[in-house]
């Protein structure tokens, strides 16, 4: 055969004896570490059809190019392995935190779901995807390997592209995927909310932009804990609707203030799987122009420091991207992460937020008040604007104007509210009069 995908080697994939040998060692050091290992299994959807439609020798031929492109995704520790005809379970050890498998998912939907190109047909493949991590879901090698499986086997019928293994209280089978399935509805459906907190500039007390804060009320249930509907969100593929649906939320709503509240800038949360979506740029750009020339130059994307280091070289070359665009690039939860002069250098940084667990305590705790300080002196020593969360009283706000610290943000300036009270807050509001 002539397929360039076939002059490759394929990679050596471990039978199902092996791989569960390699988790049992990866479990055993994981205990000692305190770190954790992840198995992800992944099943091609629809190959049999594929078999039928382009013929058998194709569709082995696009499960050599599927193996290509997944053994690129991987590191030199990852183990893969085949346990079914179009079943295929990864090892990932060594990992430092849960969001690092969810990445490695979004990284092989990109590789891998680029059509391929097989004997003169273009194919696009579907895959879906289950993970469980060790050793919080399971312990053995068997039991962690039967969760992924378990979650593989949920995503599938809920209709997603991928899920994480949920323990129910009374039961060894996955929670049902309700929430995901729900919040894929409340999307499309338009059921969710937006509402923006203001930040104000220490020094004037003018309203220097409002950060969109995404909110999910429903009526069985109450108000869903954003850092739950968000994690449902990277668990399930929804990640970048959800993303899309903020952000021409907030810029349409930052067009429609701008009479009453003009030129006043909106700042939007990225998730890590959003960062190194290469698509993602050339989003903006469109939302940027669907909204008018009224919000050029008026959007913030907020990163964390954990989203960088996932994969700099993909991050840099994307925020500089969003940069070029007129987008300003603030780093969200300063301190908490792989705080590194190296990316303040290289990156396209304008703003530094600093963790509000720092100025929240910084009054009676004066190694929180010498973080705070250090990353002002920081955020000034490289021309970046830096903003205080988690102002919660005037004694904190006095503290940072003395500190020099230009700009804050929490409950004591304003809790976040809708789009429609903010003319108003901002007609209302003493913050000017105080510190004017």
């Amino acid at each position: 055969m002539n397929n360039p995908a076939l002059q490759l080697e394929v990679p050596q994939l471990a039978d199902r004896e092996t791989l569960l040998a390699t988790v049992a060692t990866s479990l055993e050091t994981a205990n000692r570490t305190g770190e954790l290992v992840a198995i992800i299994s992944v099943k091609v959807n629809r190959l049999k059809a594929i078999s039928i439609e382009y013929g058998y020798a194709e569709s082995d031929e696009l499960i050599e190019m599927f193996l290509e492109r997944l053994h690129d995704c991987l590191r030199d520790k990852d183990t893969l392995a085949r346990i079914g005809n179009d079943e295929f379970a990864i090892l990932l050890p060594d990992l430092k935190n849960p969001a690092q498998p969810l990445m490695a998912i979004s990284k092989i939907q990109r590789t891998c779901l680029e059509p391929a190109e097989i004997g003169g047909k273009s194919i696009q493949m579907s895959l879906v995807f289950g993970l469980s991590i060790g050793p919080d879901d399971a312990d053995r090698p068997e039991a962690l390997l039967r969760c992924a499986d378990l979650a593989l086997q949920a995503a599938e019928v809920n209709g997603l592209e991928s899920a994480r293994y949920v323990a129910c209280t009374k039961t060894t089978a996955p929670a049902p995927m309700q929430l995901e399935t729900d919040l894929r509805t409340a999307i499309y459906d338009g059921a969710l909310q937006s509402v923006y907190q203001p930040i104000v500039d220490v020094e004037t007390g003018e309203i220097a932009g409002v950060e969109l804060l995404s909110r999910w009320p429903r009526p069985d249930f109450g108000d869903v804990s954003p850092l739950e509907f968000i994690g449902a969100a990277e668990r399930s593929g929804l990640i970048m609707p959800l993303t899309l649906w903020s952000l021409n939320n907030g810029l349409r709503e930052c067009s429609d203030w701008q009479i009453k509240l003009p030129s006043l800038p909106v700042s939007i949360n990225f998730s890590p799987l959003v960062l190194v979506d290469r698509h993602i740029p050339e989003v903006v750009l469109s939302a940027i122009k669907l909204w008018g020339a009224d919000v050029l130059g008026l959007l913030t994307v907020e990163v964390t420091e954990t989203a960088i280091m996932a994969d700099p070289q993909a991050c840099t070359e994307i925020l500089n991207q969003l940069h070029s665009y007129g987008v300003k690039i603030a780093i969200d939860d300063f301190g908490t992460g792989y705080s590194s002069l190296a990316y303040l250098k290289q990156l396209p940084v304008d703003i530094l937020k600093i963790d509000q667990s720092f100025v929240t305590n910084m009054i009676n705790n004066p190694a929180d008040r010498r973080i705070v300080q250090t990353i002002i002196d920081l955020a000034h020593n490289f021309d970046l604007t830096v903003v205080a969360e988690g102002v919660e009283d005037e004694e904190t706000l006095d503290t940072l104007m003395l500190m020099v610290c230009q700009r804050a943000q929490g409950f004591h300036v304003a809790r976040p509210m809708p789009a429609s009270e903010l003319a108003c807050w901002f007609e209302a509001s003493p913050w000017e009069q105080i510190r004017g």
